[in-house]
């Protein structure tokens, strides 16, 4: 079986850079997200390979947190991914009822619209977590990318949750609304909305 090359990086720039509303802001905080989950696996890989599990300690499963950062970090990396292709679409419907002007179409296809960065919310505060994870393992030889991952992550919490805010300002009821302030706390990150 021959693998489908994806597009390049330089492609999904001129992509985003392009006079079209997809990919945007919910795209780019998938793509920074799944960043964050690679350096996280990276690093994790990097500790598991060098450390010592019984200098760190195992869980309670007896598992070295190393690989249960890792496996987690790579479940989550595949998340962001799909959430950035999803989202490429997910907001015409709000430019489809923003046209027929009817403002309870609207309104709901701006509530939709929220799921996807709702879920990269989700994703990028988790993480975070990881990240700081990571960093508390206290490999001085990782700690940039720990670090890298971290801001990553925030960064992308910080920018979905954004755009949740932004999509459900005429919705004040709606729940998501707090629980992104809750996944901000929880990923040490500060909200701009």
């Amino acid at each position: 079986m021959t693998a489908v090359p994806g597009p390049t990086l330089e492609q999904l720039l001129d992509e985003v850079a392009a006079a079209t509303p997809s990919p945007g802001g919910g795209a780019c905080c998938g793509w920074a997200a799944a960043l964050a989950a690679a350096l996280i696996e990276m690093a994790a890989g990097v500790a598991e390979a060098r450390g010592d599990a019984a200098a760190r300690g195992a869980d309670v499963e007896g598992v070295d947190p190393m690989v249960r950062i890792r496996s987690r970090a790579n479940e989550l990396r595949r998340q962001a991914t799909e959430l950035a292709n999803h989202d490429r679409d997910s907001y015409a419907p709000v430019l489809v009822a923003q046209r027929s002007g009817y403002a309870a179409a609207i309104e709901l296809a701006l509530a939709r619209a929220s799921d996807t960065p709702f879920a990269l919310t989700v994703v990028a505060s988790e993480l975070a977590v990881l990240a700081q994870e990571v960093l508390a393992a206290g490999k001085r030889s990782l700690e940039g990318d720990a670090v890298t991952a971290l801001e990553l992550a925030r960064a992308s919490c910080r920018a979905a949750a954004n755009l949740v805010m932004l999509n459900l300002k005429s919705l004040p009821a709606d729940p998501r609304r707090k629980e992104v302030q809750a996944l901000l706390e929880r990923a040490g990150a500060t909200a701009s909305a």
